[in-house]
């Protein structure tokens, strides 16, 4: 396997002359020169950083869960620990929460304005130097208002180092070391859980196609969620066919179910299916078939995949066999585990699939496949017309459609 940055014709033709030399190889070229942004070192490892955030009996991180009826309160015992070996700066805040895309806890910036239930804890930003090998303990009291409805609301507690430090294995870059706890307060009372979907849409990021399906939790829990996602084209092409597992979606709030193929889809209609279940309450929730416009790209930007060079050519005459070339231009990111698909038709009629090539590497630059290509039942007279399909294997074992073309070439075999 040789690589080459270059994009050509002169490729092509080599594998063809392989090919038509009875030597059937598979050559790949391409070139990938990609350089990380450098920033200022300190002489710290966050390697060194290591410290514990935990309620009263509880291990680092776990969630702190206590139930509290309205217009009580109730008061917890949070700890943090430096497992280092140097003296540890510091702070503990709360903020609010939001629920992230596809699920998950994230804070609004320390000191920004809070609201319910944030505002029901009293947990005042403090700076702490601790000490190797150290504890700190801090309580905090929570105050449920009268009148609350009965569910889960979730109380951040993070603690974030004061001091920036070298990321472990990458001295040119920093960061501060932080660690977030949920308080669940839980009051009283029953309580639905459900969401709902809202219109799907696609857009063109970063050389891929991402999409966005807008997502309300509409009762006060949170839900964890897992699903499956399918992308079809008009004729019933599958591009996309996912399952996977959302973060947590805490109650009443908004976020997306957020996904991205590999690669960018071709300006057109697609029809998106999504089915959502709630893996605690069993809630199901979904839609099938929704017609999504996916835009087209940027004017001047390149498509991310794009097939080049196509040759299709009986070998002799007599026909014995086809050699077939096919160039595969990659813009964009490297693109891993793809398979490149021969489409038969005879007289019009779909003969079979043959695959040209399977788990390639398609890096930044010109791949070229060059492959033999015979019948499985022999060359019969008639038009043989060939297309192509470029594909993704999926975890789930399924596959999805990177870049098609149809009709790129035919052979007329006669009596």
């Amino acid at each position: 396997m040789e690589r080459n940055g270059s994009r050509g014709f002169l490729p092509l033709l080599v594998a063809f002359a392989l090919l038509l030399g009875a030597i059937s190889p598979l050559a790949t070229f391409a070139q990938d020169d990609e350089t990380d942004e450098e920033e200022p070192a300190t002489s710290q490892s966050g390697s060194e950083v290591q410290f514990v955030l935990r309620g009263d009996g509880q291990g680092d991180g776990e969630r702190i869960i206590v139930e509290i009826d309205p217009g009580e309160r109730a008061t917890i015992r949070v700890f943090i620990g430096n497992l280092g070996q140097e003296i540890l700066p510091v702070f503990a805040f709360t903020s609010d929460v939001s629920t992230k895309l596809n699920g998950g806890l994230q804070l609004a910036p320390e000191g920004s304005e809070q609201h319910e239930p944030t505002t029901w804890i009293d947990f005042p930003t403090r700076y702490y130097d601790i000490e190797p090998q150290i504890e700190v303990g801090r309580d905090a009291e929570i105050n449920v208002p009268e009148g609350t409805p009965p569910g889960e609301y979730v109380i951040p507690i993070a603690v974030e180092t004061v001091n920036a430090y070298e990321v472990p294995g990458n001295a040119n870059f920093t960061q501060k070391v932080r660690k977030v706890m949920a308080v669940y307060v839980v009051v009283p009372g029953e309580v639905q859980a459900g969401f709902e979907l809202g219109t799907p849409r696609l857009e063109y990021e970063r050389r891929r196609t991402a999409i966005y399906v807008p997502l309300v939790n509409t009762g006060q829990t949170s839900l964890r969620m897992q699903g499956q996602m399918v992308i079809k084209t008009l004729d019933g092409v599958t591009v996309m066919d996912e399952e996977f597992v959302m973060g947590t979606v805490y109650g009443l709030h908004e976020t997306h179910v957020y996904q991205t193929l590999r690669t960018a889809l071709p300006a057109g209609e697609y029809l998106v299916s999504l089915q959502l279940t709630d893996v605690v309450s069993g809630f199901t929730n979904g839609f099938e078939d929704v017609s999504v416009t996916m835009p087209e790209a940027p004017s001047g930007e390149s498509a991310p995949l794009e097939f080049g060079e196509i040759l299709v050519v009986p070998n002799a005459e007599p026909i014995q066999f086809a050699a077939v070339g096919v160039e595969i231009i990659n813009n964009a990111q490297t693109v891993r585990s793809a398979r490149l698909v021969l489409i038969v038709e005879k007289n019009g009629e779909p003969l079979e699939e043959f695959v040209l090539a399977e788990n390639l590497i398609l890096d930044q630059g010109v791949t070229t496949v060059a492959q033999r290509y015979l019948p499985l039942t022999g060359w019969e007279p008639g038009e043989y017309t060939f297309s192509l399909r470029l594909e993704t294997v999926n975890s789930n074992g399924g596959a999805s459609v990177l870049l098609t073309k149809d009709d790129a070439a035919t052979i007329e075999v006669g009596d």
